[in-house]
């Protein structure tokens, strides 16, 4: 049940500081057409309903979710909220955007206990969206899940999920996804789970409110000044956070970006994927969280070179923190980013 949690999230189917790139891009790259098309069609209110089937047991599955432009972007922030017929009901927030390097559409969830899931990377090919998962099980065996939404019209899809093991069907979900007028319910706050380290939720919850980030980016002899606006608030009224970015740069166009940020029970690290206003959404980020200090490390090109980049936020008070990053190359800083943020609600 955990893995078709997981997979749900194709919906059907950064760290959260203000410099998480080194370089900001020239130029976005396209998005493909057929992608557009697809975000554009998740918006709205839908209803979900369908059929989990397990050999001869077929158990009712039901769903309301909701997607609206992520920061006025191309992108899509969508809340869901499942209504289980065999647990209790829960909610879950995903971001959607294209992926420049894999040329796919990806999702990224957040669920109300805090848990960042794998991203979904979905193959758009005119009125479908496939995503298809290989692993293998605990006694070596292949394992298959496939995930395949039509469009048959707007508004209206038919989605079909199966699992396979050793070449044999163990489980398969049939859904129907009708856009609707009905807000999507609010589910109740989640009880932290006591798989998140206390540090983590800890951190998250610090994180809540609205702050204005200063400061400046070194690049040699030279000094950019740098600005952001952002706000931090519960996810799906959950353990993770969904957090806006306002970003006021003084050498190149003002942009927005959201982030959600959760917890990775794989690498047991706090986990942020960053959606930008131009739909782009980056690979997760995972950062370390040890008492009142974040940090993270990447490594990348430099000009040719390989570098490092090195990010470190410190929490000197509940209002106040502190932010460092460093690109180095050769072991010698070629640009640093030096930030104050400070809460001002």
């Amino acid at each position: 049940m955990k893995l078709l949690r997981e997979c749900w999230l194709i919906a059907a189917i950064a760290i959260s500081t203000t410099c998480l790139s080194a370089e900001p891009p020239l130029a976005s790259p396209l998005i493909p057409a057929d992608i557009k098309a697809m975000l554009l069609e998740h918006r709205g209110q839908w209803r979900t309903e369908g059929w989990q089937i397990e050999g001869d047991k077929r158990t009712p599955v039901k769903a309301s979710w909701e997607c609206k432009p992520a920061v006025n972007g191309v992108g899509n922030v969508c809340t869901w909220y499942h209504e289980w017929a065999d647990r209790p009901h829960d909610s879950a927030l995903d971001i959607m955007g294209y992926d420049p390097k894999l040329k796919v559409l990806r999702i990224q969830r957040v669920n109300d206990t805090g848990i960042l899931g794998a991203g979904a990377e979905v193959t758009v090919r005119g009125n479908t969206m496939t995503v298809v998962r290989e692993s293998t099980s605990e006694a070596g065996k292949p394992r298959v899940m496939r995930n395949e939404i039509v469009v048959v019209k707007p508004g209206e899809w038919q989605q079909h999920i199966s699992f396979d093991e050793d070449g044999k069907r163990v489980r398969e979900w049939r859904m129907t996804q009708r856009r609707v007028n009905t807000p999507v319910p609010v589910g109740q706050t989640a009880v932290q789970p006591a798989e998140v380290p206390a540090e983590i939720a800890s951190w998250l919850e610090g994180q809540r409110g609205k702050w204005r980030s200063e400061g400046v980016i070194v690049k040699g002899e030279e000094r950019t000044q740098a600005f952001a606006n952002w706000e931090c608030a519960a996810a799906v009224n959950g353990v993770g956070n969904v957090c806006t970015w306002h970003h006021e740069w003084t050498n190149r166009p003002e942009d927005w970006a959201m982030d959600i940020a959760g917890y990775d029970p794989r690498s047991k690290l706090m986990t942020i994927a960053r959606l930008s206003d131009t739909g782009l959404l980056d690979e997760p980020v995972s950062v370390a969280v040890r008492g009142n200090t974040l940090s993270a490390e990447r490594h990348l090109v430099e000009n040719g070179k390989p570098a490092v980049m090195r990010n470190e936020i410190v929490v000197t008070s509940r209002d106040e923190r502190k932010q460092r990053m460093s690109v180095e190359v050769d072991g010698k800083a070629v640009r640093e980013f030096i930030i104050t943020h400070r809460r001002v609600d």
